[in-house]
């Protein structure tokens, strides 16, 4: 659920609601084992950070193109292209959420409506990966009523894949990994 009194720090990269500091989707994947986060390479990572820059800055009207890096634009343009097939409407980009009942948040690339559907996607530059069905998930379940999931693969050759995800397995798996991590923490088996 998206909240004015959720804050999100950017450099600890953490949630706070209120004086409470909720754990996010991807420190639950990491510390649960579903996703090695020591594995990315940092070049990947920051190329993963200037995707979502550029393409919320281009959904915004207020990205200069020209400003753009080369590199990138061939990511831009997956982007554009997959908008302009698809015709779908933006409902919020890069919205932070939480779930007020697990206690968890985190950063929503994009709420959408498809083909007149409300849907959650988290926009990828990189390989398709099991753990991104639970990413969605949990974003999804962070609001209450019914949401389509999707990833969006976006590549350098400024191509994309869509991906659905619709096995409702993925929330018992999300929830029973933050059950996990809650006990581990709580057994004092993880640092907060």
């Amino acid at each position: 659920m998206p909240n004015e009194k959720l804050r999100f720090d950017p450099e600890t990269h953490s949630y706070w609601l209120g004086g409470e500091k909720l754990i996010s989707v991807t420190t639950v994947l990491r510390e649960a084992k579903l996703f090695d986060y020591t594995s990315f390479h940092g070049m990947y990572m920051d190329r993963g950070t200037a995707v979502h820059t550029i393409t919320e800055l281009s959904d915004k009207g207020a990205l200069i193109e020209d400003k753009v890096e080369n590199p990138l634009l061939p990511y831009l343009d997956a982007w554009k292209k997959f908008r302009e097939d698809t015709q779908i409407e933006v409902l919020a980009t890069e919205e932070p959420v939480y779930h007020p009942i697990y206690k968890y948040a985190g950063m929503l690339d994009r709420r959408i409506l498809w083909k007149k559907k409300e849907a959650v996607i988290d926009i990828k530059s990189g390989m398709s990966a099991p753990w991104h069905h639970l990413q969605t998930a949990a974003y999804a379940k962070t609001f209450n009523r019914p949401m389509l999931r999707f990833s969006l693969y976006i590549s350098g050759e400024g191509t994309y894949h869509l991906e659905e995800h619709s096995n409702y397995e993925d929330w018992d798996v999300f929830r029973s990994a933050l059950a996990v991590v809650n006990w581990k923490r709580k057994m004092g088996a993880l640092k907060i």
